[in-house]
């Protein structure tokens, strides 16, 4: 995952033993020549012992690699915990002799038979038993009495056992005596110290093609304190220090990276003792409770007093204002109304009022009291009004006052043609009264057609 970031050509730190990036620490070393001398010395059993993850199986690898020659047959046993009969089985297999399983006398008669037809074609033959600490004692016994077959010169049989520190144990076993006499080589590997501990993980980083100064030195050092120098236990802190520098795009593994992995790893394989007394910043452990569905929040209502009502003083209703009636003057008796829909009509030609009303004012008809019409309304702008139809100005704050005076008019002229009616008097010129002979609905399109057309034309203009 991080390889590309890190620039490496492959995993630094897998657990995996692969010999190609096997450290050759001072104790591997040593534990390298004893192996090479038991082998070289034709020795019947070769015993390698060593702590969890020290590197044995990866020092077995290497050395099959490049010390055993072709002219060795090797069988390889790493499945251990099998009673004596299922080893030989194994062995056969291993030595491609046969795959199916036989008892244990055709399985002690092929064997012999291979050991002899190796010896005769200058071969040598060696069992490497890994994880041996998990043999019984019979299966010990078992692959003593093997190396019983020897020549007058050299033993036939070669067997390496690599295991745990009990399997030294279990050899001072006292039925297993003759098996502990006949131990030619032996060497315990132990874990590596401060130093080789920083050597072992620069030499991983070259390897890959790494930059050696990717931890800190704070860093390398907590990894040997929590890893005790096994090279097993470094492979797992170093990598998963990798993986957090990596997660926080960091090229830098510090110290604080190398604690979560130890916190993380706590009690497998690792132990967080080395933890104690170590300023660390960080963050809370994330709580992994169940959610539960939060509870309403209370709703607080504050009492505030309510703002006293406003009092509004009442109004009372407008009341009619009675309009006088003004005496009608020449024009407005000469004046006849355009019906709907027509043309706007002038002045009767025959009418005496007609001829006279330039200037001239007719006297008011007897029993009609009223006062004239008001002006206009001032006007609400400098610019000068334009006179519309029937010569009345258009202003916007005089469109009301203008329809209203259209109203009195209409009242007028109703009350003038109503006093006719009462008193018979009948002038012979027609009036605004003739028009209101037709109906009510008549007056009210009149009045209509009057504001409508001053309305259009107010519009046009603006």
């Amino acid at each position: 995952m991080y390889n590309n970031f890190f620039g490496f050509k492959k995993t630094p730190f897998d657990i995996v033993p692969n010999p190609d990036l096997l450290f050759l620490s001072q104790r591997h070393k040593v534990a390298l020549d004893h192996l090479e001398f038991g082998l070289m010395s034709g020795a019947g059993f070769i015993l390698l012992t060593g702590e969890i993850g020290t590197g044995k199986t990866t020092l077995i690898r290497n050395l099959i690699r490049r010390f055993i020659s072709r002219d060795t047959e090797i069988a390889l046993v790493f499945q251990t915990n099998v009673s004596s009969d299922q080893l030989l089985n194994m062995l056969l297999t291993e030595f491609e002799l046969t795959t199916k399983p036989v008892d244990k006398a055709t399985a002690l008669d092929l064997l012999n038979n291979f050991f002899l037809e190796a010896y005769g074609r200058g071969h040598k033959v060696l069992i490497i038993v890994d994880e041996a600490q998990n043999l019984g004692l019979e299966a010990l016994e078992e692959l003593r009495m093997l190396t019983n077959l020897q020549s007058d010169d050299r033993m036939l049989l070669q067997v390496m056992l690599v295991g745990q520190p009990e399997l030294k144990q279990k050899l001072l076993d006292p039925t297993l005596a003759q098996f502990a006499q006949r131990i030619a080589v032996n060497y315990h590997l132990t874990a590596l110290g401060p130093q080789e501990t920083s050597q072992y993980i620069t030499y991983r980083l070259q390897k890959v093609g790494g930059s050696p100064d990717i931890f800190s030195p704070e860093a390398v050092a907590l990894v040997h304190q929590a890893s005790a120098g096994v090279p097993r236990a470094i492979n797992l802190l170093c990598g998963g220090a990798l993986l957090y520098a990596y997660a926080d795009e960091r090229l830098q593994v510090t110290e604080e990276d190398v604690a979560q992995v130890v916190e993380a790893k706590n009690g497998l394989g690792i132990s967080a003792k080395c933890l104690k007394g170590l300023r660390r910043n960080t963050p809370a452990p994330v709580d992994t409770a169940p959610i539960r569905p939060a509870r309403p929040a209370l709703q607080v209502v504050y009492a505030t007093p309510s703002p006293p009502a406003l009092s509004v003083p009442s109004v009372p209703p407008a009341q009619a204002v009675p309009v006088p009636v003004p005496a009608p003057t020449p024009a407005a008796a000469a004046y006849r109304p355009a019906p709907i829909g027509g043309a706007v009509p002038g002045p009767i030609a025959s009418s005496p009022a007609a001829e006279g009303a330039q200037g001239v004012e007719a006297p008011a008809d007897p029993g009609v009291q009223g006062a004239p019409l008001p002006d206009p309304a001032p006007r609400m702008d400098s610019r000068p009004a334009a006179p519309g139809p029937r010569g009345l100005p258009l202003q916007p704050s005089s469109i009301v006052q203008n329809a209203q005076r259209i109203s009195a008019k209409a009242q007028v002229s109703l009350r003038q043609e109503h006093h006719r009616q009462i008193h018979g008097e009948d002038t012979g010129r027609p009036g605004p009264g003739d028009a209101l002979r037709g109906g009510f609905m008549n007056t009210v399109a009149w009045m209509s057609s009057e504001v409508m057309a001053r309305l259009r034309h107010y519009l046009v203009r603006r």
